[in-house]
């Protein structure tokens, strides 16, 4: 399952490039390293530094890499967390994909788009029952409220056609868009609206749950609807 990505400024490009290798041997086919460029540069790269040029030069510092260790039988793979055209463009140049989190269903078809057909795209979306719109939002709206109010994310949803007003006051269209509510069969028709639309993966993340207590049971009723029945599992 893909639900998350690696900042950048973490680790140096080589580090990253010997722990990728590292799970790729250790779990073959299995293991996806994901990168991205995270909520800003790092210390000591200023605040100039642009995210796409960041990602250019980190990828382009871990292909330059060499080591005397054998290859891993299966190959390290690669995505990179993008949103913008230009970001995933780069994704698909340079990467097996991209990963994307709080975006819309026409992001995805635009994402497919600029990927093309070959490249892996994976979408996480936040779900929550609960079928009272005025709990629904509430709760949506709290879990939105840091992603509402950071610079990157912000620009992410400009480019995503909300305003300036939807933005800073949480808007029922952004938050209905970013978060799915409802009852199950509701939920689950939203959520094929990303596969239609292009996407190879949708993680689920399910919020709303009280303190002390499990989302294993949504989980468990999400697996029932969404998985292929029969079959040898």
């Amino acid at each position: 399952m893909v639900n998350g990505i690696a900042q950048i400024w973490s680790r140096g490009a080589r580090w990253a490039y010997g722990a990728g290798l590292l799970l790729a041997d250790a779990y073959p086919d299995r293991h996806v390293l994901g990168l991205g460029f995270g909520g800003g540069p790092g210390p000591g790269q200023g605040p100039t530094v642009k995210p796409l040029a960041a990602m250019t030069a980190y990828l382009d510092e871990m292909d330059a890499v060499k080591t005397p260790n054998p290859l891993p039988k299966a190959p390290m793979r690669r995505i990179m967390a993008a949103y913008g055209p230009k970001m995933l463009q780069l994704a698909g140049e340079r990467t097996a994909g991209a990963q994307t989190y709080h975006v819309n269903v026409a992001h995805t078809a635009q994402a497919r788009e600029i990927l093309g057909p070959d490249a892996f795209l994976g979408v996480e979306h936040a779900v929550l029952f609960e079928s009272d719109p005025g709990k629904a939002r509430a709760i949506a709206r709290e879990h939105l409220h840091i992603y509402l109010n950071s610079p990157y994310n912000v620009a992410k949803f400009r480019r995503l056609g909300y305003s300036e007003e939807e933005i800073a006051r949480g808007s029922d269209r952004i938050v209905d868009d970013l978060v799915f509510w409802g009852d199950l069969d509701t939920i689950v028709e939203k959520l094929h609206a990303h596969v239609g639309a292009g996407a190879d993966h949708v993680a689920i993340q399910v919020i709303g749950i009280e303190p002390g207590a499990s989302a294993m049971p949504y989980w468990l009723m999400l697996g029932e609807a969404l998985l292929p029945r029969g079959g040898n599992g």
